[in-house]
Parts: C-alpha cells; sequence; structure tokens
C-alpha cells in the first residue's frame, strides 16, 4: 500500500468511528473532529495535485511528499499496515 492511500483510509475510520460517536452523543467528539478529517483530506489532494514537487517520475512519493504528509502518516506508526520505512523517509530534509 502506498503512503497516502493508506492514510486516505486510516481518515475513513477515523471519520467512521467520529460520525458513530455523534450518533450516540458520545461526549469530547464534535462537529470539529470532522473538519479535521476535512481538512487533512484538503491536504492530501494538494499534495497529490502537486506531483511534479512531491512525486517522482515513476509515481512513487519523493521524501519532499513524506515531509508534507509525514507528521499525519506518524499518527497511525502502530497500524498493521504501516510501513516502518515510511518513518524514515519522512524525517529526511531532502
Amino acid at each position: 500500500m502506498d503512503p497516502v492511500r493508506f492514510l486516505r483510509a486510516r481518515l475513513n475510520e477515523d471519520e467512521e468511528g467520529i460520525r458513530s460517536c455523534l450518533a450516540n452523543d458520545e461526549p469530547n467528539v464534535s462537529e470539529r473532529d470532522l473538519d479535521d478529517i476535512q481538512a487533512k483530506r484538503e491536504l492530501i489532494d494538494w499534495v497529490v495535485q502537486t506531483r511534479g514537487f512531491f512525486w517522482s517520475a515513476d509515481g512513487s512519493l519523493m521524501p519532499s511528499g513524506f515531509r508534507a504528509l509525514g507528521p499525519f502518516i506518524r499518527i497511525y506508526r502502530d497500524h498493521p499496515a504501516f510501513d516502518p520505512a515510511w518513518l524514515e523517509y519522512s524525517n529526511r530534509t531532502t
């Protein structure tokens, strides 16, 4: 799985959980949590659309793309589908 698909799948899971909590009137969950998910999706879309800067010719995410998305990807480092190599790339500066 590539990091963008991984991140989108995790955000979908998070949104599902938030919507379930909202439906059950659980405390400490609000519409703001859904806004946070949407903001992350918009950033991912922007990174995907700027292929020349964040993506190599072979379609792989370059270190600059990992730098842009790394903070969001790292949130899910305990997920079974997480690739530890993504941490290495997201910590690079070039």
